[in-house]
């Protein structure tokens, strides 16, 4: 991924044929980088800010255009850099994500989960969950 130039970006990535589950994803060329969290936005911050809080034209201003500088994902965080100098992440402390909605519970992986399981590179951008 590092070295990769970003084409295309989307916080809406996914369908189950209805609708959608909410990835993100990074468009590289002819392959997609994919954040499969169902609502990613509300867990991936950019600059401090929730993705779900930034408008998808303003976010596509910042990611558009730039390169993949360094990319580390662990089982409950991931860092995403990019060489204008801002910064994708996942962070380790769920109380920077959004609460679930109703319980108000912080989002967080459950024991048996890996978010290196969830990132990946998709050739197509019709993925289908």
């Amino acid at each position: 991924m590092v070295g990769r130039l970003v084409v295309d970006v989307t916080p809406y990535f996914g369908t189950y044929g209805m609708g959608g589950p909410g990835f993100f994803a990074l468009g590289l060329g002819d392959d997609w980088l994919v954040v499969s969290l169902w609502g990613a936005g509300d867990w991936l911050r950019l600059e401090e800010r929730l993705l779900s809080e930034i408008a998808p034209d303003e976010l596509a201003s910042l990611l558009v255009g730039s390169t993949i500088t360094a990319l580390n994902v662990d089982r409950v965080s991931m860092n995403l850099g990019f060489d204008n100098g801002t910064t994708l992440i996942i962070d380790d402390d769920s109380s920077t994500r959004a609460p679930w909605p109703g319980t108000g519970k912080p989002r967080a992986m459950a024991p048996d989960e890996d978010l290196r399981d969830g990132v990946f590179l998709c050739p197509t951008a019709e993925l289908w969950t």
